[in-house]
């Protein structure tokens, strides 16, 4: 029989070389020089883009259907956490109806910057930058709550855009429950 602490460094082990080798594959896919655009591949970000802008505008509201925008077979990589499947992302979804509950104290918006698409058929890689913004009076100011990076993979089948794959990496506002794994969220660049 196996000790247990290295069956747990094992498995520990084990996981961040996935999360490694799939945020390798998507990394080298989105830092890839683009190809030329064509008027299909333009149509096809604009797709892409309005998916996107369309789940973000979700996220807050209370009132969400994130299942709609992955295939069955999904990877969700979130701040060193692993996801694989629809049920499991909708699960993980469902358990953070619970924190924004706590956030109804204004209106939460999420503004996405430096978007950037590839298009190459079928397939797609995007990624930018998120910023949370809690807007909780007309009268006060914004408050900057959170901020990150997100890679994708995302597949269109019968002529609709999908996540396959989504790397999420917080860089400020990070919720507690990732405390333990995001030391691993992201590989060094060196």
């Amino acid at each position: 029989m196996k000790h247990p602490k290295r069956m747990i460094a094992h498995n520990a082990t084990k996981a961040l070389l996935t999360v490694l080798v799939s945020y390798s594959a998507i990394m080298s896919a989105v830092f890839a020089r683009p190809q030329p655009a064509t008027k299909a591949s333009l149509l096809d970000r604009i797709q892409i883009e309005d998916m996107i802008v369309g789940y973000y505008a979700e996220l807050g509201s209370g009132d969400h259907n994130f299942g709609e925008y992955f295939v069955d077979d999904s990877v969700f990589l979130l701040n060193g956490l692993k996801y694989e499947g629809l049920e499991a992302i909708e699960a993980l979804y469902a358990s953070f109806d619970d924190i924004s509950d706590n956030m109804s104290r204004g209106k939460f918006r999420m503004l996405l910057t430096n978007l950037q698409v590839a298009v190459d058929g079928d397939t797609a890689t995007a990624s930018m930058i998120w910023t949370g913004v809690m807007n909780e009076d007309l009268k006060g100011a914004p408050t900057l709550v959170e901020q990150g990076r997100e890679y994708d993979i995302l597949e269109k089948r019968d002529g609709v855009w999908y996540f396959k794959e989504r790397v999420v990496v917080a860089d400020s506002g990070l919720p507690d429950m990732f405390d333990d794994s995001y030391e691993n969220a992201e590989p060094s660049k060196d």
